[in-house]
């Protein structure tokens, strides 16, 4: 037998959106029968951007990340929780090149407005 568990996550910026996104990625290996809650305290209206990645922001306020560090953030696997599938969601580098048809190049960082960010976090394309 389970126990009903509960999840509050108090901030869904980058960090909130990728625990609860590993959070479940992590119960959908497992055979449940019942999942938790999960509550989610944010008072941003784009979840996921937080303040630092805010899509409201003006294009002047730049990142000071480049393409090649983000290079590494992974695409999410499909997969599917409680007869429900959730999709596929892109790397960041991969986004990039069908947003902006953004080319990484290994000798020139490349730079994005922090609203750029916000939009991948969101998925908005």
């Amino acid at each position: 037998m389970i126990n009903n568990y509960h999840l509050s996550i108090i901030g869904f910026g980058a960090s909130g959106l990728f625990a609860l996104e590993q959070f479940y990625l992590g119960l959908s290996e497992k055979s449940l029968n019942q999942f938790p809650k999960c509550v989610v305290f944010e008072p941003h209206h784009n979840l996921g951007t937080g303040t630092a990645w805010n899509l409201e922001q003006t294009d002047s306020n730049w990142s000071n990340i480049s393409d090649r560090a983000l290079q590494v953030f992974p695409e999410r696997p499909q997969f599917e929780i409680n007869g429900i599938t959730i999709p596929r969601f892109p790397g960041h580098f991969e986004w990039l090149q069908k947003l902006l048809n953004h080319k990484y190049s290994e000798k020139k960082d490349a730079f994005f407005p922090r609203r750029i960010m916000g939009m991948y976090l969101s998925n908005v394309l």
